[in-house]
């Protein structure tokens, strides 16, 4: 791949580009970036935006070993010569799999099978027999998933996960149904299905994009179903050396003024260049928002704030006042200051301070699932009441009152993430 550098050569890349399908785009910026790691002193993993360079292998490896308990149950109930095997039963399905974890201890995958096993029976005190048959069907793949949108007990998996990656521990009201999509792309046709059946968006609504996006987001809005007005916005800036730098012009971001625009689908980092939008583009979208165009939809699949902020890994400090309904005790001072043991980990380090005979002030850096009831859980109280008042070195205003809400400013922010 030749890297042109003056803006005769890069207008004619442009040009060239334009002939090309967004599926030929995108492989051909695939190529530039993976020119780019050559150069490199340390190899870049592609986090999987379509060509991933590297897998997961302790989730592969549950996965597969799990495939062999499940053919041995089969062979259990049947086992014919000619490769036809019976269907797992329930019965004291839960002692044959803990006994086949035991024989196969050490192997890999088997760790994993281990701890989310022991994690559904500690936390959600399920059904052992059920539990272990729906995995062993599932599997098994002969038998229609009930629900049929996921599993039973895997929607209750990926709602602890979500719970606790992308909400903090604190999900909003309500029970919501998990849909377990065949890929990205579905989870993309799905969006825009979602949009049309709840009348947020209708036919021929003018949408805007932000490109280069994942591909779908540029063939879905041509079809006839939806045939939306599509105002593609694109990442064109070159700096004085004439390089891409993967950014959006301000002027063209300001065409979202207008409200005719219903939504904007906004992919962050973009794909594929992975760049992510800078604090010019952003405050661009704040201010249409803002002044101009309020009711404009933002699509994005743009978690970092949240992530820096709320992630276990990020170690970001947080305090809480809490009310129990036992007394609060010197030993659990002391507990929660050496580090509380929970089926899922042993707790970094927390604070706790004695504020009244059922009250406490606990600071943490962690943001496990439910962490402050479940390290007040292990000294058999029950938190009544839990307020988080400071993240980092922000601490919520004492004029906001209960429901109320504004919004953040930079520098609380900076206050926030601040190293």
């Amino acid at each position: 791949m030749e890297y042109l550098s003056d803006k005769s050569s890069v207008a004619k890349m442009d040009k060239n580009l334009e002939k090309i399908s967004p599926f030929e785009l995108k492989n051909r910026l695939i190529e530039m970036a993976d020119e780019s790691v050559k150069k490199m002193a340390h190899v870049m993993l592609n986090a999987g935006r379509g060509n991933p360079n590297w897998i997961a292998t302790e989730a592969r490896e549950a996965f597969f070993i799990l495939g062999s308990f499940a053919i041995a149950e089969s062979r259990r109930v049947m086992d014919m010569s000619e490769g036809i095997a019976g269907i797992p039963q329930k019965e004291g399905i839960a002692q044959r799999f803990e006994l086949w974890l035991k024989t196969h201890e050490g192997e890999p995958g088997i760790g994993l099978l281990k701890r989310t096993y022991n994690y559904m029976l500690m936390e959600h005190a399920v059904d052992p027999d059920s539990l272990v048959h729906e995995w062993a069907e599932s599997m098994a793949g002969n038998q229609y998933p009930m629900p049929d949108r996921i599993l039973k007990y895997t929607e209750i998996l990926v709602r602890d996960y979500l719970n606790r990656e992308m909400c903090d521990g604190r999900p909003p009201q309500g029970n919501f149904d998990l849909f377990a999509t065949e890929g990205g792309t579905a989870g993309m046709c799905y969006v825009f299905d979602s949009l049309e059946e709840n009348f947020l968006l209708h036919r021929g609504d003018s949408i805007a994009l932000m490109v280069p996006a994942f591909t779908p987001y540029i063939e879905i809005p041509e079809l006839t179903r939806y045939d939306y007005d599509v105002l593609n916005i694109s990442a064109d800036t070159i700096d004085e050396n004439g390089l891409h730098t993967w950014q959006y012009k301000v002027e063209d971001i300001n065409k979202l003024r207008d409200p005719k625009y219903k939504a904007l689908f906004v992919i962050n980092p973009s794909n594929p260049p992975s760049y992510e939008l800078n604090k010019e583009c952003v405050d661009a979208i704040k201010d249409v928002v803002n002044r101009w165009n309020p009711n404009l939809m933002i699509i994005t699949d743009d978690g970092k704030f949240a992530h820096n902020i709320l992630s276990p890994k990020k170690h970001i400090k947080k305090r809480y006042n809490v009310t129990i309904d036992i007394p609060v005790t010197k030993e659990m001072i002391t507990g929660f200051e050496r580090g509380i043991q929970l089926n899922d980990g042993e707790c970094k380090k927390a604070s706790l301070e004695i504020t009244g005979e059922y009250t406490a002030d606990v600071t943490i850096t962690e943001g496990r699932y439910h962490q402050i009831k479940r390290m007040f859980g292990c000294y058999g109280a029950k938190v009544i009441e839990l307020n988080r008042v400071q993240m980092g070195e922000f601490i919520l205003p004492s004029n906001l009152k209960l429901g109320q809400c504004r919004e953040i400013t930079v520098k609380e922010i900076e206050q926030i993430i601040k190293k």
